[in-house]
């Protein structure tokens, strides 16, 4: 596959994610966190679906940040249309329920159209950037991290280095005490690439959320913490 595993796939759908998001804004209401940014958006949708799940009269706001200028573009358009008849799995028609009830879309025979009200594009900010060789430019409280960190990490093979590198640049992209939330996945299969002088587990989503109505096919996501020395 290579160059740069396809700019690390860049595979993303409204609501892929909804326990992982769901987390994501519990801490920041816990916290009292104003921003939210995604790391690896793709084209936009998981952004967008964070704005929606946060409801309209939110003031929370978004950014998400990717490598490839192309999405970036997709996602500041925020116009979407998609096959509804290729995908049957559980996962993807729960996500349909979802957008269903939050999303107003444009239904024809075999395809959804989504646009993005004014209100909800006026949360967001979309830019170019490069997780892997550099921090974000100002440090946020909180980043949510799906479905990337296994790009990384499953080429890296022996070579922690690589690893270390990126975890670093999401480490400085942090305040202090900040979260880093991603898929139980990344951190299961790709546990040993962790730094362990960088992060503290907080919990397993699943563990601390049993109460959320969603079947197990959901990835149910780990949250990691900053670690610094009080």
């Amino acid at each position: 596959m290579s160059q740069e595993r396809q700019s690390l796939i860049g595979t993303t759908y409204f609501f892929r994610e909804v326990n992982l998001f769901q987390t994501a804004l519990d801490i920041a209401k816990n916290n009292d966190i104003s921003e939210i940014v995604s790391v690896g958006c793709s084209t936009g949708e998981e952004v967008y679906s964070l704005a929606y799940l946060a409801g309209r009269n939110n003031t929370l706001k978004f950014k998400g940040v990717d490598v490839d200028q192309r999405r970036i573009k997709t996602a500041q358009n925020g116009e979407y249309v998609f096959d509804t008849t290729n995908n049957t799995s559980p996962r993807w028609l729960v996500s349909m329920n979802i957008i269903n009830e939050l999303c107003s879309p444009i239904k024809s025979a075999n395809n959804y159209r989504i646009d993005v009200p004014p209100d909800i594009r006026n949360r967001t900010q979309f830019s170019v950037h490069d997780m892997a060789k550099a921090p974000l430019p100002e440090p946020v409280q909180l980043i949510i991290c799906a479905n990337v960190l296994m790009h990384y990490w499953a080429f890296t093979n022996e070579d922690k280095s690589r690893s270390y590198a990126l975890q670093r640049h999401l480490f400085k992209s942090l305040k202090p005490n900040g979260y880093l939330v991603t898929d139980r996945y990344s951190y299961e299969e790709y546990k040993e690439y962790v730094n362990p002088n960088l992060w503290l587990p907080q919990y397993d989503v699943l563990k601390e959320y049993p109460q959320q109505p969603l079947p197990t096919y959901f990835d149910l996501g780990m949250v990691l913490k900053r670690k610094d020395n009080d």
